[in-house]
């Protein structure tokens, strides 16, 4: 395709840009990224930029079914912020130099192309490009360039019910504590839960979250003392990594810091 589309760039310019994205190393192990980038941007070039809205992005990219909601499931909002720091990743590393810039603005999942302005310097931390709303927003932090991990719910194994408040607690301030660490991909809490009490090969879901490693466990407790279960997994083989138990002893007043 040649020509240009209807914001003034050279559609053979996009096409190159394009093309140097997806062979950098940010996207290489990252599939459904590469996915959802082709898609937003080969939609733009050919005029249905109007049609990139959650729903047919969710049925086209991410393979949903017709019912699929994205009120209720936020696969793509979560997935575009993922795509826009891999973007951002890349135009400061590799692709620094590039001539063209592709992003996704904060806010919908129309790509904008830009052409860089001047070469960046040594000492810039961001691409030249014009300023966004997403220039302010934490999408805009460097993405992380390490392993990847989900921490599933934890099962509760009590008889009680209620306990579940707590293992779910659990899972959370793990995903919370794990995300402080800047060599890490953690991906986030409401889409973790969205497998809490289903039955999913781990493999299934290292390869629809694309991630790494899997972390999941169990929570027993009785009256005075608590056993947590913690194991790591391979998301690629689905072998263990790592195994722990923790027993402590649970009153009322160290709940929270236990």
């Amino acid at each position: 395709m040649t020509g240009n589309h209807e914001h003034g760039v050279p559609t053979e310019h996009v096409d190159a840009a394009l093309e140097r994205v997806l062979a950098s190393a940010e996207f290489e192990n990252a599939e459904r990224m590469k996915r959802f980038l082709s898609y937003i941007v080969r939609e733009t070039l050919d005029g249905r930029a109007r049609h990139l809205k959650g729903y047919d992005i969710g049925i086209e990219v991410f393979e949903r079914s017709s019912d699929f909601d994205p009120q209720l499931n936020p696969i793509v909002r979560v997935e575009a912020g993922r795509l826009r720091r891999l973007l951002h990743n890349y135009y400061l590393g590799p692709g620094r130099k590039d001539p063209l810039i592709i992003s996704v603005p904060k806010g919908a999942y129309v790509p904008a192309f830009d052409y860089a302005t001047e070469e960046p310097s040594e000492t810039e931390s961001r691409p030249h490009r014009p300023a966004t709303d997403a220039d302010s927003d934490t999408d805009a932090l460097a993405m992380p360039r390490g392993p990847s991990i989900v921490v599933l719910p934890f099962n509760n194994m009590s008889t009680d019910p209620e306990q579940a408040v707590f293992s779910d607690g659990l899972s959370e301030e793990i995903t919370t504590q794990l995300a402080r660490f800047s060599t890490l991909f953690v991906v986030a809490r409401h889409t973790a839960f969205k497998y809490k009490n289903k039955s999913v090969d781990l493999r299934d879901i290292g390869r629809e979250l694309e991630v790494h490693y899997v972390l999941e466990g169990s929570v027993r407790a009785s009256d005075t003392v608590i056993r947590s279960t913690a194991q790591l997994i391979d998301a690629t083989t689905g072998l263990h990594v790592w195994a722990e138990n923790y027993d402590r002893e649970l009153t009322a007043q160290n709940l929270i810091s236990l």
